[in-house]
């Protein structure tokens, strides 16, 4: 890096998500923004830095600019590509989530990341919400003992956005030609990292899925949208250590958001939308009690540095973009390691495939 101090940083996507992302990079001062590209010519106010667009945008900005990170906010089809192309330019590359949509996606991301030297960095911000973090925390320190059940969701009422108008969102045609879960990371992410803090390891065995009928987006829209993907599709993994997490992935009924997180092990429960836990030998028997005390007592060490800032500037999502941005700033420059491996991406992505293929064949697969 060409200052030990400040990570040059460059975005390939700008919609909604790499909008935020930029505003958020911008008020770290870790970072320093250096260029912006997407396919579509800028629809936003004028920008302080280069904007790169049209069909090559991602090669125009790294031929001008040799940043630190790029991050990828694009479509869900360009992220191998341009990660490929990132990596090949020798530059780290910080990918927003979704599922695999092929085999050996992820997996060939991490080989070109090692045959480059460089660093992937998987932005699941459901990692580093506050009381997650401390709940993991909590794990580690064997509050809840050994962790054999755990619960996680993405719940969110979408029909709006994918359905409505005339209904051409990009995200819409995974609708009308996968059937699995193809959004799985917010689910399992948090759940599996406070799994391997309880028992020291969360490597998936097995798992199956099973699929309702696909009638939300249909009855939403008032068109036959011919969606294959059911309205709610629920999977069940089974761990090496006799564990068992339950997902949801649920966007097209109508429902207020829910992730729905849960813990339990032999110690004890802790239940996130409830902001909740029943401990053994801490909490009165049978009884729900108030995480917040513990929550602040095993507070992160992220929690710790960044949590005025965070809160100051990332209120719409609690925080979790902010922090977990400042932690890939963190491994950058050798200060403390990312939470989020590479397996754990691959492990994580790899649930759409497993799903699809479960749910095509009626049947349990190895993970």
């Amino acid at each position: 890096m060409k200052n030990n101090k400040v990570i040059e940083v460059a975005i390939i996507g700008f919609g909604y998500r790499g909008q935020y992302l930029y505003k958020l990079l911008n008020n770290i001062p870790l970072y320093r923004v250096v260029a912006v590209a997407d396919v579509t010519p800028l629809q936003v106010d004028e920008l302080e830095v280069p904007y790169y667009s049209g069909e090559n945008c991602l090669g125009k900005m790294l031929g001008k600019h040799k940043a630190d990170l790029v991050v990828v906010a694009s479509i869900w089809d360009t992220h191998f590509s341009y990660a490929m192309q990132i990596l090949d330019n020798r530059c780290n590359v910080a990918l927003e989530v979704k599922g695999a949509l092929f085999n050996g996606e992820y997996e060939q991301i991490v080989e070109s990341a090692k045959r480059n030297r460089r660093k992937v960095y998987f932005l699941e911000n459901t990692v580093f919400d506050k009381s997650i973090m401390s709940v993991v925390e909590m794990c580690r320190e064997g509050l809840f003992g050994e962790v054999l059940w755990a619960k996680g969701s993405y719940r969110h009422d979408l029909r709006d956005l994918f359905f409505s108008g005339d209904g051409n969102h990009w995200r819409a045609k995974y609708y009308r030609t996968r059937r699995g879960d193809i959004y799985p990371t917010h689910s399992i992410a948090p759940v599996a990292k406070a799994m391997e803090a309880a028992n020291k390891e969360c490597k998936f065995k097995s798992g199956g899925s099973f699929a309702t009928a696909a009638k939300g987006a249909s009855l939403f829209s008032g068109r036959d949208e011919k969606c294959t993907l059911g309205d709610v599709v629920t999977t069940i993994v089974a761990t090496n250590n006799g564990g068992q997490i339950v997902l949801n992935h649920d966007t097209t009924l109508p429902r207020p958001k829910y992730l729905g997180y849960e813990i339990q092990g032999t110690k004890g429960v802790w239940c996130y939308e409830r902001r909740h836990l029943c401990l053994d030998g801490l909490t009165p028997d049978e009884e729900w009690s108030s995480d917040e005390e513990l929550v602040e007592k095993y507070k992160s060490e992220l929690w710790q540095k960044y949590e005025n800032e965070a809160m100051t500037y990332d209120a719409h999502h609690k925080g979790m973009d902010y922090v977990m941005l400042c932690s890939v700033a963190e491994d950058l420059l050798g200060v403390n390691s990312y939470p989020i491996t590479n397996d754990d991406m691959i492990a994580w992505a790899n649930i759409t495939l497993h799903s699809e293929l479960s749910i095509k064949d009626d049947c349990r697969v190895n993970l």
